[in-house]
């Protein structure tokens, strides 16, 4: 074979030459989807399964400002999402009525590391919501 150059389409062309150049584009697709789909896995594994944050705005469009305390226990213990009570009624940190409940296992597939989301409902002397409290926290 001389040093010119050849033309792929070319029907002229060695078939050689064009089975060698085939197989190296099928080898290079190859490679790409499996990177790709390495990539795609990654991310999944890199995502939590449920955030804070969307739960509390979640919260919060169900349970309004002023809701009963009896009713925001009774939702929580109806709902959809695993959530758990803790202790019942109790006086928090800043001196009100909370209510608090948990949601574990929420951190991503990957993660070595546990993470739980702690939900604390706070409520008035009437015992009417105030204020909803979602945290994520790493299990102890």
């Amino acid at each position: 074979m001389s040093n010119e150059t050849v033309d792929v389409n070319d029907a002229t062309a060695p078939p050689r030459f064009r089975f060698r150049l085939r197989t190296f584009l099928i080898a290079i697709g190859l490679v790409a989807i499996f990177f790709g789909g390495c990539r795609y896995a990654l991310r999944l594994m890199s995502t939590p399964r449920v955030t804070a944050v969307v739960v509390e705005r979640n919260l919060r469009q169900d349970l309004p400002v002023g809701t009963p305390e009896a009713e925001v226990a009774k939702f929580m213990n109806a709902s959809s999402f695993s959530a758990y009570p803790s202790r019942g009624i109790q006086v928090n940190s800043r001196g009100r009525r909370s209510l608090e409940y948990w949601i574990f296992n929420t951190g991503s597939p990957g993660d070595v590391t546990t993470y739980d989301i702690r939900i604390q409902f706070e409520f008035d002397d009437q015992r009417r919501l105030t204020d909803i409290i979602a945290r994520t926290l790493p299990r102890m």
